[in-house]
């Protein structure tokens, strides 16, 4: 077999990999594919890039490889091949059915269950094909282009079907890369495969910059997205003084993991989430996920999360409360027993929303009887790590039980540790950091930190109620006001932490320990405001007197001067004002700088050591410098070197012959005959060539 062999194999197999996996893995992320491992497609993604690039080096090895993988995958596994591809139709038209109303797409015989991966990995080899093809042959970036977005675009028609920003930005980053260095790639393979080189990570850095400064809709950012680099540059004052101690944080983040040890500012944003209406006035609040697991650092959700849920006890019905989604979420808000649903079944301390609906109703009430609650799940919510226990049973002695009855109870003990806990620390969208080395979040936020938000706060008194041996877990969501019968915009400024606690007469309970914040389940008028503290409105009902059937209608609050019904802004701290949206786009621009002026330092830096290393030494060593630096700029042009030069580089290597100063002049004057030639290319191909060749501008 004949030896066909060009350069840039490597990154032929990288841009493969970016792309195919890209596609696929927004394909599984926009429609919420059940049953599809992204490692798995991955690992095939690798495969199939590898394979055509290692075939594509020969003169038919493609067509090779596409037999073999006909013979050995395809045609054994035909039949689950085009199962999984009716599967994947099948799923694809029942989502554009809840969006637009078009008929789902079903097959007479019964369809098995085989999944959707080789539905996908069919798609992954396609895609990998094309881009290795494109790479090797030097054809047009459109075709890379094409092939990556036809997956892409089954995303994009809905707006509810949108990819993880992780997968989305992979895919964008590998076609910026692919389309800025193909213009050369046609010229010069070689050198196409090094501009590809200088310009990878200054593509990524720009491409993560423009998804963390733009997020979609409804995108609530991963706090430990930029953990590491936040991590490395926690102690520049610049950095600090553009993003305001670092981090970023949405209470209603709904991520698998809450990580405390990265968590920095909270940044508002006005962007809508969803509406909500109700058919009585208070203050609401809206649950999203709950975290039942604490290490010191983070919260996750166990296993104990997902399942039946009893806990909620029985309330009376209320206020009816209307939810319409702007993009339809994996789970539902809700606030009280059942939500929109019957049986609280959750998956992973989340009320999935497997009907993918964007409105919904729930009944908001007060609860009379409290619920059950399983072992397992009792223990869990319980669980604390032992040095943190014993800190937190300390406190309990020395801050929290004295002055309290010798029976109190869970309510008495859950208000007071609120209390102290609003007392020991300010309100501050901006707080400090916790420093490295320390273990547990919640002892340094008690002990040593003066200032925080909702996080902070609903953080350690989860542990202090665990620590009383009241079970108790981490919930983020939304807190907002509402008014009878009008449909108020949720934004994600309203994007919230609290606790529920089990109370054994009450079920799962809400606590809100933020300062500005007040008891959800008070005893008192709703819309009466204590002087001393400022408090937001709250529950829609008082609790009847009666605890099996109620006697008593609920009150509802007076209706607020605020059309709105939003929290007061003089009391309640506010983020400080040089702390905007305009630090987010200083600190992609300051990115942007720096990687351009790592570009801009590779160029000088190399015509500088050129130009010594060209006028040292004798005249013929010289003359050899520049000879070399001739034959490959005359690559740039496809030509060959001018037979007079070659004749003087000879005479400087083999011959006794010491060249003259106007010899060398030669070489220097057809080097500026060559940039003055590159004057006439298109602008991007004679940029990239400046930085590839490092060529002074003439």
């Amino acid at each position: 077999m004949a030896s066909n062999r060009r350069p840039g194999s490597f990154w032929a197999f990288l841009l493969a990999v970016m792309l195919s996996f890209g596609g696929i893995a927004c394909v599984v992320t926009g429609f919420s594919l059940d049953g599809v491992n992204l490692g798995v497609l991955l690992l095939i993604c690798i495969g199939f890039s590898l394979a055509w690039t290692v075939a594509s080096r020969y003169r038919f090895g493609v067509p090779i490889v596409a037999l073999a993988t006909e013979i050995f995958w395809i045609l054994p596994n035909a039949r689950a091949v085009i199962d999984s591809q009716r599967l994947l139709i099948h799923e694809i038209s029942s989502t554009y059915s809840l969006g637009y109303g078009w008929p789902v797409l079903y097959w007479e015989e019964e369809i098995p269950n085989v999944g959707m991966n080789h539905a996908l990995a069919l798609i992954a080899c396609i895609v990998s094909l094309v881009i290795v093809w494109v790479v090797f042959r030097q054809k047009k970036a459109i075709w890379a282009a094409i092939a990556a977005f036809l997956p892409l675009m089954s995303c994009l028609v809905l707006t509810d079907t949108v990819p993880d920003s992780e997968y989305l930005m992979l895919m964008m980053a590998g076609l910026l890369l692919l389309a800025l260095t193909n213009p050369l790639r046609r010229i010069d393979a070689k050198q196409a495969s090094r501009a590809t080189a200088f310009l990878l990570v200054p593509v990524m850095l720009v491409t993560m910059g423009f998804f963390w400064a733009a997020p979609r809709e409804g995108y609530e950012p991963n706090e430990s997205a930029f953990s590491q680099l936040e991590q490395w540059l926690q102690e520049s004052e610049l950095w600090q003084w553009l993003t305001g101690k670092t981090g970023w944080f949405s209470g209603d983040s709904g991520a698998d993991e809450i990580s405390l040890d990265t968590l920095g500012g909270k940044s508002n944003s006005d962007q809508v989430a969803f509406y909500v209406t109700s058919t009585g006035s208070g203050y609401l609040y809206l649950r999203g996920r709950g975290y039942d697991n604490y290490d010191g650092k983070h919260w996750t959700a166990s296993e104990y999360s997902s399942g039946l849920d009893t806990g909620w006890g029985h309330s009376y019905s209320g206020a009816r409360v209307t939810v319409r989604m702007t993009n339809a979420r994996k789970f539902y808000y809700f606030s009280g027993e059942g939500g929109p649903k019957d049986l609280v079944l959750f998956e992973w301390g989340m009320l999935p929303n497997k009907d993918k609906e964007k409105t919904y109703s729930f009944s908001w009430g007060s609860p009379i009887l409290g619920g059950h609650l399983s072992g397992q799940m009792r223990t869990q919510c319980l669980q604390l790590p032992e040095e943190t226990k014993k800190w937190a049973e300390q406190v309990l002695q020395q801050e929290i039980l004295p002055g309290l009855p010798q029976f109190a109870t869970m309510k008495s003990i859950a208000t007071r540790i609120a209390s102290v806990l609003r007392e020991s620390a300010e309100y501050s969208l901006d707080p400090g950091r916790m420093p490295m080395g320390e273990k547990d979040f919640a002892k340094w936020f008690f002990t040593e930190g003066d200032s925080g938000y909702c996080i902070h706060f609903a953080t350690t008194a989860t542990v202090l109620l665990r620590a009383a041996g009241i079970p108790a877990r981490y919930v983020t969501g939304y807190a907002l006001g509402v008014m009878e019968d009008r449909e108020m915009a949720v934004t994600q400024s309203r994007a919230h932490a609290w606790v529920e606690y089990f109370d054994e007469n009450m079920g799962w309970t809400i606590l809100d320990p933020t300062p500005g914040y007040n008891d959800p389940n008070p005893a008192t008028d709703p819309t009466t405001e204590p002087t001393t503290e400022p408090t937001m409105p709250t529950a829609p009902t008082t609790r009847p007197t009666d605890p099996t059937v109620p006697t008593t209608q609920p009150s509802e609050p007076t209706e607020p001067t605020d059309p709105q019904f939003t929290i007061p802004t003089s009391p309640r701290p506010q983020k400080p004002e040089t702390d905007g949206r305009w630090k987010t786009v200083l600190v992609i621009l300051l990115w942007v700088m720096l990687a351009c002026a790592a570009v801009w330092a590779q160029y000088r830096l190399r015509i500088i050591i050129r130009t010594w290393y060209t006028h040292r030494g004798t005249a013929n060593r010289q003359a050899l410098a520049r000879w070399r630096s001739v034959r490959i700029r005359n690559r740039i042009f496809r030509q060959s070197p001018p037979e007079q030069l070659l004749s003087l580089a000879e005479k400087a290597k083999y011959s006794q012959h010491t060249l003259t100063e106007k010899e060398l002049t030669a070489f220097d004057l057809h080097m500026k005959a060559l940039a003055l030639k590159l004057q006439k290319k298109p602008w991007l191909i004679r940029w990239l060539l400046r930085l590839t060749f490092a060529i002074e501008k003439v």
